[in-house]
């Protein structure tokens, strides 16, 4: 019986920590993209920012929507 809650609090501490590494993973992401698109703004030897921002972007969703499912 003792293993059995071991296990199972070993378990749910597993689905915590992925959830909070995707949540965070997902942060970074749009934060990145942000920094990007407006360093890419403002400076003129590093425009090509600018254009690529939006590539974190499709990574960040997928994270959340990983960090947001039950």
């Amino acid at each position: 019986m003792h293993g059995q809650n071991v296990l199972s609090r070993f378990i749910k501490n597993c689905y915590y920590e992925q959830k909070s590494f995707f949540s965070m993973l997902g942060v970074l992401c749009i934060a990145a993209s942000v920094a990007m698109y407006f360093i890419g703004k403002n400076s003129s030897h590093l425009s090509e920012l600018k254009g690529f921002f939006w590539i974190p972007l499709p990574l960040a969703l997928l994270a959340l929507f990983i960090a947001g499912r039950k």
